[in-house]
């Protein structure tokens, strides 16, 4: 039998997501020389924790704490919807910052997070940005009329009749990497409306580079562009591709973002 009880420790780390939209979050910035490296190799599915980001844990002189988040290829974005919901959660239960009510520094400017019952967070949004609506893109031969709006990072959002015919993964690539969004690139949405309460969203999301269960700042901005469009009403309901439902309100620019948060598991992963 081997003996592991000199085993040098890895790096503590806890998994966590919320509508399927999954974490690695660290405490602290971790000791690795190449962290972007070391990001790409843990959020690989069957070879590291998998991952569509990692969220790394920082005091806040301002806020009762601030967060970094990394996307699985490496690259930094300012803001993270869901990944606001998972390390309020994470802050809540592990560190016992007992606030439920927290503000929370990002690169895309302080947000607030609110702690609900069976472990659902709410977080306001960034305040949209840049919103553009009802422009058309050339895709070879072919148009296609997209809105855009940045809330805390870039959305490119399409609305379909059925959302489940839609190709996200090569139809979301091809718009991502559009020339009319460089350098920065895009998030792509697909949105379905149901009726004035429903709205069904896929998202092709930058930085992972495919499909995710769910994009919270997606969620948002889709359903923002949606109101001011007049689709839909200031409460609605909306269905992730992983089939949970998220709630989204709108009070003229301030849009709140909430549903369920599960921390996962927690566990050591060597550099």
């Amino acid at each position: 039998m081997t003996d592991f009880s000199n085993e040098k420790s890895g790096l503590k780390f806890s998994k966590a997501e919320g509508s399927g939209n999954d974490f690695v979050i660290f405490e602290g910035m971790p000791p690795v020389k190449n962290f972007q490296k070391f990001v790409k190799k843990i959020c690989k599915r069957k070879f590291g924790i998998g991952a569509d980001g990692v969220l790394v844990f920082e005091k806040s002189k301002k806020c009762d704490f601030a967060f970094k988040i990394y996307n699985a290829d490496g690259s930094r974005p300012k803001m993270c919807g869901n990944g606001a919901r998972c390390i309020a959660l994470w802050a809540y239960k592990k560190l016992k910052i007992k606030n439920k009510k927290l503000k929370i520094e990002t690169e895309a400017g302080e947000i607030s997070a609110q702690v609900k019952k069976n472990d659902f967070v709410k977080v306001e949004m960034p305040a949209p940005k840049n919103l553009k609506t009802n422009f058309n893109i050339n895709l070879g031969a072919k148009k296609i009329l997209v809105n855009f709006v940045v809330v805390g990072v870039p959305h490119t959002i399409i609305f379909v009749k059925n959302v489940n015919e839609v190709n996200v993964s090569e139809l979301g690539r091809e718009i991502r990497f559009h020339r009319i969004f460089k350098p920065a690139g895009t998030n792509v949405d697909f949105v379905e409306v149901v009726n004035s309460k429903y709205i069904k969203v896929r998202t092709y999301e930058r930085g992972v580079e495919a499909e995710t269960l769910a994009c919270g700042t997606g969620v948002s901005g889709s359903s923002f562009v949606a109101k001011k469009l007049g689709l839909i009403k200031d409460n609605i309901r909306v269905l992730t591709k992983s089939g949970e439902i998220l709630k989204i309100s709108i009070d003229g620019d301030a849009i709140f973002l909430e549903g369920k948060t599960r921390l996962v598991f927690d566990g050591e992963v060597s550099v």
